[in-house]
């Protein structure tokens, strides 16, 4: 039981930190976005 709890933790751990990354890769997306339409602009 105590080894399944274990893996729960480490599954929900990476979710919220692979969750956390694409929020930062979005954002970063976001800003490349802004400076194609600038230099087209």
């Amino acid at each position: 039981m105590p080894l399944l709890i274990m893996i729960i933790i480490i599954t929900g751990e990476y979710k919220l930190n692979s969750l956390l990354s694409l929020k930062d890769h979005k954002i970063e997306n976001i800003e490349i976005l802004r400076k194609i339409k600038a230099k087209k602009a």
